[in-house]
Order: structure tokens, then C-alpha cells, then sequence
């Protein structure tokens, strides 16, 4: 039977960290993954997206349309008055109508507690390892995932950069409308972003609102390489390469 494919079968990825957090990586099987509260872009994955107009149109003249109350000539009045009224103050009125058939607060809530892993598929970002990596002082790890054992690295998807605020579609289906609304707010970030060429993983409700972390496993064949920042202290590259010596994995 054919294996499924994912998105992040056969890439080769990359996570900046500093020093200490690399030694807690590779002691302990684990890398942090965490809530989009701890973002340093404040509107990364807040979820504060309104549907996209003609969506929202078409699902409502739709609707009317099944209930079989307005004849043809009437809808046609009917969408052409809506079409003016989303004209002119589209955001307000998105707001009042599709609030009301989906719990938007609700879902933004459940977007806070989603845990999220956040990588590259670059190394040499200058700007990332002055960010991430102790400015220069930390290291950046090279993960491939581990088809065989189904490494939850496979889910790796790209971030879509933009530079308007992304507009999700409404459906008739609420499942599709969901699943669009979650694309949008999840794997859309500002294109000011896009040096990062950022993947991530998303676990949707993995934390509580008492924890705005987790830390989860690793499969260790999952980590390729090590590459240390060029301010590194040699005395800490040397205090990695025993600790990957004490797990049985290669220096």
C-alpha cells in the first residue's frame, strides 16, 4: 500500500537557537514548540482576518435563493442592494454577518492555545542568527523528518508571504469555511517576514491557558547537523559535542 505523502517529506530544514537551548534540545529529546502569543509579530496567527467580499456575497444570496421566499427579478434587487452595502462599509458589515454564523472570538481563542514549531529552509540568514541564535553566539540545527517512523516533521508547511492582510472564503460548508479561515491566519504571515523562508507545524489545541509551551520528542536520526555561530565560544562547542557523544549521537 502507498505511503502518504506530506508536505515536508524529504526537506531539509533548520532551527536557530541559542547555545543553552541547543544543550536542552539534544539532552533531553525535546524541542519547544509554542503558543502565537509568544510571537514577536503581535498580529502572527491573531486570527483577526475578515472574509473575502465576494464570498460573503455569493453565500447569502445563495442562501435566500434556497429558501425559494424571493423570485429571480427580487433577488437580483436583493444582491444588487447588498453589493452597494458591502460596498460602502464592507469590514462593518463582514463583521456583523459572518460573526453571527461563526464564532470568531471562539476561534481565535483556540488559536492561542495551538502549538506551533517554527523553522527555515535556509542557515545562513544573517538576520536569523542575530535574532534567534544569540547574535551569532548560538547554533542552528539541520532536521530532516523520519518517514518511516511518521516524525511529525512531515506536516512542515511554507508560510505564504503577503502584503495585505489575507481574506479567508465563506462556504455553505462550515467545515470548508473553517479549514480556509485556519489557512489564512495560521500560514499567512507579512511580507517583511519572507527573509525567514519560515515552514511550520501547527498542532491546533495542544495547550491550555496555562501553558504557552510544550515540549515535545524527537526521533534522533532526525538531526543532520550542528552549525555553531561564528561568535561561539569554543568551550561551549566542546560541552555540545560531549553531550552528543553521552546520547550516542555523532559530534
Amino acid at each position: 500500500m502507498k505511503t502518504k505523502s506530506y508536505n515536508g517529506d524529504g526537506l531539509v530544514l533548520y532551527k536557530y537557537v541559542t547555545i543553552d537551548t541547543l544543550k536542552k534540545i539534544i539532552s533531553n529529546k525535546i524541542f519547544q514548540w509554542s503558543s502565537p502569543l509568544l510571537f514577536n509579530d503581535p498580529f502572527d496567527s491573531d486570527g483577526s482576518i475578515p472574509p473575502d467580499k465576494e464570498s460573503m456575497r455569493r453565500l447569502l444570496i445563495d442562501s435566500i435563493r434556497i429558501t425559494g421566499s424571493l423570485d429571480d427579478v427580487v433577488l437580483d434587487e436583493v444582491d444588487s442592494e447588498l453589493q452597494k452595502i458591502l460596498d460602502d462599509d464592507y469590514d462593518k458589515e463582514a463583521e456583523n454577518i459572518y460573526s453571527s454564523s461563526l464564532n470568531i472570538q471562539e476561534l481565535k481563542e483556540g488559536l492561542k492555545n495551538s502549538a506551533i514549531f517554527c523553522l527555515s529552509a535556509v542557515n545562513d540568514s544573517i538576520l536569523m542568527w542575530s535574532h534567534y541564535a544569540d547574535h551569532h553566539k548560538g547554533a542552528v540545527i539541520q532536521l530532516k523528518a523520519n518517514i518511516q517512523k511518521d516524525s511529525v516533521l512531515r506536516l512542515a508547511t511554507l508560510v505564504k508571504y503577503v502584503c495585505t492582510k489575507p481574506r479567508f472564503n465563506l462556504s455553505c460548508n462550515n467545515l470548508d469555511t473553517l479549514s480556509d479561515y485556519l489557512d489564512k491566519a495560521l500560514y499567512y504571515k507579512a511580507e517583511e517576514w519572507r527573509y525567514e523562508e519560515e515552514y511550520r507545524i501547527v498542532i491546533p489545541d495542544e495547550l491550555d491557558d496555562n501553558n504557552d509551551t510544550k515540549l515535545m520528542p524527537y526521533f534522533s536520526d532526525e538531526i543532520k547537523a550542528i552549525y555553531f555561530g561564528c561568535r561561539c565560544i569554543p568551550g561551549e562547542i566542546n560541552e555540545v559535542k560531549n553531550i552528543l557523544v553521552k546520547r550516542n549521537l555523532k559530534a
